[in-house]
């Protein structure tokens, strides 16, 4: 058994910081491992033309932003794959196990970047790429030009600077993360403005069953995980990852991260 974990992830720098969060505590339990990174590139990585991401997932089989991490998972290419809960499908991959992760759990609100909601001129334009987060958008302001948008967090926040937009919408867990919360920005209210339900939560996965002894996956943050999320999924069931789905109560009641490993 080689001594080495793979570790799966997207590319872009949000992903690398959660490899980073999950792998500091993991790193501790496993003194005699290696770590090394791999980067898989997902439907949504790969596809910047396509302007919704509920389309990108048609074409991609699933997810737009976990299919092929997956896949890679159960094929044996890594040993775990850690991402963003939200990106996953309602239902879990066959072959994976969802595993728990060090938490706390970051910020679930949304963050209106570059403007308060009360700042914006009438008829601003504001970019999300989020079908939810549109309806909510214009429910509170009808007035706004929303515009789909799509890109990594610091691509996205630049658009207010140069590209066009007013402001952005984006979740308070990214921007905590990498440590980019703008200096004009307005947090959600979350019983104004819900946030998707399994939001914010970092996630790891591993085959089941794994090729790797069992005192592998006994540590906190690597054993098989509560399904905590279970009591939402009736409001959102056959849902793939990073496709419209609408908002759940109880969002705010699940303390801890999530990660996810292939099932054998």
């Amino acid at each position: 058994m080689s001594d080495v974990m793979r570790i799966g992830s997207r590319a872009s720098k949000l992903a690398r910081t959660q490899v980073t969060e999950w792998l500091a505590p993991i790193a501790e339990q496993l003194p005699g491992m290696a770590f090394k990174r791999q980067i898989i590139l997902e439907g949504g990585d790969q596809d910047r033309v396509t302007p919704t991401l509920a389309d990108v997932a048609k074409t991609a089989g699933g997810s737009a932003f976990s299919t092929n991490q997956e896949a890679a998972l159960v094929t044996g290419q890594v040993d775990v794959i850690v991402h963003s809960l939200k990106d996953l499908p309602t239902s879990v991959y066959e072959g994976t196990l969802l595993l728990t992760t060090p938490g706390p759990r970051e910020d679930v609100r949304d963050v209106l970047c570059g403007s308060t909601l009360a700042g914006l001129r009438r008829g601003a334009r504001v970019g999300t790429g989020a079908p939810r987060r549109v309806a909510q958008l214009l429910a509170l302001r009808p007035d706004l030009d929303v515009v789909p948008i799509r890109g990594n967090v610091p691509g996205r926040l630049t658009r207010t600077i140069k590209g066009g937009l007013d402001a952005v919408v984006l979740a308070a867990a990214g921007l905590n993360r990498l440590g980019l919360m703008p200096e004009v920005h307005e947090v959600f209210d979350p019983v104004v403005f819900p946030p998707r339900p399994p939001g914010r939560a970092r996630s790891a996965s591993r085959s089941e069953p794994s090729p790797r002894p069992p005192s592998c996956w006994r540590g906190p943050g690597i054993r098989a995980s509560t399904p905590v999320f279970v009591p939402s999924a009736p409001c959102w069931p056959n849902f793939t990852g990073a496709a419209p789905s609408p908002s759940a109560p109880g969002v705010g009641s699940v303390p801890t991260d999530f990660c996810t490993s292939p099932r054998r």
